[in-house]
């Protein structure tokens, strides 16, 4: 059984975008088709090119890149869209140092006040954790805590300083 999808138009459009400045302050512009799976409000993005395709024929569950996911009426980035956007988002950005950034990926919350670099204003719904230039995906705040929604299959179970042969560096 297929999942209902949509292709957004251009008032649906302008409510992400709205829905991005808010939460993320980010100003840029995307030049992409969204497409919503209903069941699950999973946001995909695709090129322009593809827009064509009458998706009505075609039995399928998802198209394109999973962007984020609609959780009352916020958006949740998933890591890919971080990165996609991070860059150019001004609100709502936690920097975390490496070992933070080890415990975030794999799959433990973080603790606002255990944070190397607290931030200036506690933020409030979803926010992106960012260690230097790389974007880490969304957590949700809930109190002092950022919950991880990093899924599971994505876990990193390797030390950041292991080597290339696969020897532990000397700690």
């Amino acid at each position: 059984m297929t999942q209902q999808l949509k292709i957004y138009n251009s008032k649906e459009i302008k409510h992400v975008r709205e829905l991005l400045t808010q939460q993320y302050g980010y100003t840029g512009k995307l030049d992409v088709v969204f497409m919503l799976s209903e069941k699950k409000q999973r946001l995909y993005i695709f090129t322009k090119d593809l827009a064509s395709v009458n998706i009505e024929k075609l039995r399928i569950d998802s198209m394109g890149l999973y962007f984020g996911t609609f959780y009352e009426d916020m958006l949740r980035l998933t890591i890919e869209g971080t990165q996609l956007l991070g860059k150019e988002c001004t609100n709502n950005i936690i920097e975390v140092n490496k070992t933070e950034m080890q415990q975030w990926m794999q799959g433990e919350k973080l603790l606002l006040n255990e944070l190397e670099q607290k931030p200036q204003k506690i933020p409030e719904g979803f926010v992106i954790l960012r260690h230097g230039n790389d974007y880490l995906g969304c957590g949700k705040m809930g109190g002092d805590t950022i919950l991880n929604y990093v899924p599971k299959t994505r876990y990193i179970h390797a030390l950041y300083d292991e080597v290339a042969d696969g020897k532990k560096a000397e700690e």
